[in-house]
């Protein structure tokens, strides 16, 4: 199985996006800055990531925006929400949904840090507090030898958004 793991785009600042809107921080969408840069390092993304069958983001809109931006270039990946990508989102609740995917497929997960690094490091070590942590539209490409599980994860790569885009 591989998993990508990206971390949602630049978005506005929280407190400065309820001001302006007094709308919740689920709906902070991503700024016009952030959906162009990690729309630069798609190319660099796909050249690298192995084809994906599913992509699950986070129901925030910030994460189902940078989903949707990958899904343009991964075509035939299915998209779905994952509640538990939400931020503050248990890793084990995660891992549970990995368990039901085929143990040679290939999924996205979009979501937020830090839980993004929790997740990470429970999939390598076992252990929530591995010293994980993507930057806003950066990627990790983690793998295992059949199904996902608990500390049984290799990390391949991490990406930050400039070296996507050198890539592409």
């Amino acid at each position: 199985m591989n998993i990508l793991i990206v971390r949602h785009g630049q978005a506005g600042e929280r407190a400065a996006f309820f001001a302006r809107t007094g709308r919740p921080d689920r709906e902070r969408p991503l700024t016009l800055e952030g959906r162009r840069k990690f729309r630069r390092g798609l190319p660099g993304l796909k050249r690298v990531a192995p084809k994906l069958r599913t992509i699950a983001t986070s129901p925030y809109t910030r994460a189902a925006q940078t989903a949707t931006l990958l899904a343009e270039r991964f075509h035939k990946a299915e998209r779905v929400v994952l509640p538990a990508l939400s931020h503050g989102g248990k890793p084990s609740d995660v891992l549970t949904w990995l368990r039901r995917r085929s143990a040679t497929a290939s999924v996205a997960l979009v979501g937020h840090e830090p839980d993004l690094g929790k997740l990470i490091g429970v999939l390598t070590t076992g252990k929530p507090d591995a010293p994980f942590s993507l930057k806003k539209g950066g990627a990790a490409l983690i793998e295992f030898d059949g199904k996902a599980a608990a500390g049984a994860g290799v990390v391949v790569w991490v990406l930050t958004p400039a070296v996507m885009k050198k890539l592409g």
